[in-house]
């Protein structure tokens, strides 16, 4: 007999059935009794799809800005260089596993280039100073303060190779055979015609020109040796006295 009446302590015929270890089937033929109804539960496919939904949105929230807050702050981030690969799911149990409770554990690899903007900007200042001074030859001055230096580019899709693109200002330098040349040049020439004669000089972007007494004529001195020329940042002063 039953221990309890009821669907739980009885079984109808063909209810219970199964396969013995040595092969032979086996079902309950009548109904029998004293029987204890078990319910058992089980993981289904809804169950993984929500633990998926969920980590996927935790990790879309986290995983590359937790990449980001590690970079070292001397260290910047190569533009286009970021790769978020995709998240790789692992569940505690499969879809139709008896489980009380199922988790997941989820994980995402982001990489991405570095470098640093110091020593970037160090090695690109070398290296223009190298390329101005080979291309414009001697006589030329490279302005450190003007040197800017881009970020970098890469130059493939595998991004083994990058480019930067700086600029900066040089100073031509006026040799004492140049001014020497000038003076020359303007020598007993009006103050126009001296002036003239600068603005046509490569190399001098001001100038200005400084005559004493106020009385004398407005024209450069008649002797050489009379006129000076001094060169300050740049700038090329030829005076007269």
């Amino acid at each position: 007999m039953a221990a309890e009446p009821g669907p739980d302590g009885n079984a109808d015929a063909g209810t219970i059935v199964g396969q013995l270890d040595n092969g032979l089937y086996f079902t309950n033929r009548e109904p029998i009794q004293g029987g204890t109804m078990k319910r058992i539960a089980t993981v289904s496919e809804a169950d993984i799809a929500a633990l998926r939904e969920a980590a996927e949105a935790d990790l879309a929230a986290r995983a590359e800005a937790e990449f980001r807050a590690k970079i070292d702050p001397e260290l910047k981030l190569v533009p286009g260089s970021l790769q978020v690969e995709d998240p790789v799911f692992e569940f505690s149990h499969q879809v139709g596993q008896d489980a009380e409770k199922v988790s997941v554990h989820a994980s995402q690899t982001v990489r991405g280039k570095l470098y640093n903007p110091a020593q970037l900007d160090a090695q690109a200042r070398d290296e223009v100073g190298r390329r101005l001074a080979a291309q414009a030859g001697n006589g030329v001055i490279l302005l450190g303060p003007t040197v800017t230096v881009s970020d970098p580019t890469p130059l493939n899709e595998e991004q083994t190779a990058f480019r930067v693109h700086a600029e900066a200002v040089v100073r031509t330098v006026i040799t004492t055979e140049q001014q020497q040349a000038l003076i020359e040049q303007v020598t007993g020439k009006s103050i126009e015609e001296a002036e003239q004669t600068l603005e046509a000089m490569p190399g001098v972007a001001q100038y200005h020109i400084e005559q004493g007494p106020d009385w004398l004529p407005r024209r450069m001195p008649q002797i050489p040796s009379r006129i000076r020329v001094e060169v300050t940042s740049g700038e090329q002063l030829p005076t007269g006295s």
